[in-house]
């Protein structure tokens, strides 16, 4: 079965400032710097700009937001006449966190890595160690795992410096993150657990929650879905009583899939649904559509497809309303599984090319590979074993840039699954070789002989089974 994005894994909490924060800090700048006398008409044509640019934010669509960049890339002209560096450097992080918002990684890092040398120069390092953080973050969301980690890691000695104690724990909440991302779980839980010890001597509960449940998150990685229930039963109460609703839909999310996974599916419905109605409730559109996506997993795994086909459909709309162009390019291959699941092989296969182009534009390469592997099987299925070998190879040479062990392993044992159906019983082995060395090395403390017998039986069953 092709791959469901985004039915098993919800991302960490990342926490950083939002874009309301970053629009405050230019606000301020413009303010503070202009105390005790009034503005040159270039000035007020600034601020101007960026007050309306604000004002477009607020309304919270991608159209609104698309303009405001307009009206903050004029602000941005003025600052660089008047030879304003750290208002530049400002600007240009606003610019990239609306960026940022509309699922534009690429376009959200240039404008970063334009806007953090600069804020070196100024000496200020707390906005330094934010813009830092803030890249960590977007190219997390990117897929650029290590290069997120290093972010983190240049941030969290300038924060230590300054003894900026809240800003360390969310730096060391992000760089647990990252690290359970690229399957270092034991130096992400040191992360995490440092951070909580942080949020609780600031009595930070709300903080304390988020660590709580990415730790949570960590564990059902590790698949100790009852540790991560664990840690979600100690968050839940916390988010429940917060005023920021957002992280609450996730954790429902969170915890439906620990009970899915456990088997229990009408719970995990039971959780998704409640996500969906808090969701809609608050006005959270990405929520309500992360909360459809798992929803139509699992009807589509009960082979429920209309019903999985609807709640695709409607996750897709929503996404293109926000103009999320992550959230429509991997709802699409979802939409092409369930799809490809009723047998309409030309209706999945148009909307996996569909989502191919968007997911390469982003440089979303996980997603790519994805969409590649979904290609590959489904062209299996319709005899072509060449050109399935091909996408799967592709897909292969994508996830190995990635760090993503275990869809390498998968789309290892995909190939070989196409080899031996070629006869080629030989290289099929040498494939399932090297996925069984991929994982055992996501395991440290496993024994190899607990591993090797197995080898005998997926080659026994590569012989008999395809794709």
């Amino acid at each position: 079965m092709p791959p469901i994005f985004s039915q098993c894994r919800i991302r960490p909490l990342l926490m950083t400032t939002s874009k309301l924060v970053l629009l405050a800090t230019v606000f301020c700048l413009f303010n503070v710097r202009l105390q005790g006398q009034e503005p040159d008409s270039r000035g007020a044509e600034a601020i101007k700009a960026v007050i309306e640019g604000k004002k477009l934010i607020d309304q919270g669509t991608a159209v609104s937001s698309r303009q405001a960049i307009i009206k903050f890339e004029e602000a941005l002209k003025i600052v660089r006449e008047t030879k304003d560096v750290f208002r530049e450097a400002s600007i240009l992080a606003v610019i990239a966190d609306v960026y940022n918002s509309l699922g534009e990684h690429q376009k959200a890092l240039d404008y970063l890595k334009q806007a953090i040398p600069l804020m070196h120069t100024t000496g200020d390092q707390g906005s330094e160690a934010l813009l830092l953080s803030l890249a960590g973050n977007i190219q997390s969301a990117g897929g650029e795992k290590q290069k997120a980690l290093e972010l983190y890691q240049a941030a969290l000695p300038i924060l230590r410096a300054l003894k900026d104690t809240d800003g360390e724990a969310k730096t060391l909440n992000n760089l647990g993150a990252v690290l359970a991302d690229l399957d270092r779980v034991d130096e992400a839980f040191q992360a995490y657990q440092q951070a909580l010890t942080l949020r609780k001597n600031l009595h930070d509960t709300d903080g304390q929650s988020e660590t709580l449940m990415n730790m949570g998150l960590a564990y059902f990685a590790l698949g100790d879905y009852q540790k991560a229930l664990d840690a979600y039963a100690q968050s839940l109460p916390i988010m429940e009583k917060a005023t920021d609703k957002g992280g609450e839909v996730r954790l429902l999310i969170a915890v439906g899939l620990a009970h899915k996974f456990i088997g229990d599916q009408s719970k995990a419905l039971d959780f998704f649904n409640r996500a969906l109605s808090l969701g809609t409730s608050i006005g959270d559109r990405a929520a309500q559509m992360s909360a459809l996506i798992n929803i139509g997993s699992i009807h589509n795994e009960s082979k429920e497809n209309p019903e999985a086909i609807q709640c695709y459909e409607r996750a897709l709309s929503i996404a293109k309303q926000l103009g999320d162009k992550a959230g429509i390019s991997r709802t699409q291959v979802n939409l092409g599984n369930a799809y490809e699941e009723t047998g309409e092989v030309q209706k999945a296969l148009d909307l996996y090319n569909e989502a191919l182009p968007i997911m390469r534009a982003l440089g979303d390469r996980n997603g790519e590979a994805g969409a590649l592997g979904a290609i590959g099987i489904l062209m299996a299925k319709r005899g072509d074993k060449q050109k399935a070998q091909s996408f799967l190879e592709q897909s292969l040479d994508l996830l190995k840039t990635t760090g993503d062990l275990r869809a390498q392993a998968k789309a290892l044992r995909d190939i070989a699954f196409l080899m031996s159906d070629r006869g080629e019983l030989n290289a099929a082995s040498q494939k399932i070789e090297s996925a069984l060395t991929l994982v055992e090395s996501l395991v440290d403390d496993i024994q190899t002989k607990t591993i090797r017998p197995n080898s005998l039986l997926l080659l026994r069953i590569i012989t008999t089974a395809s794709i």
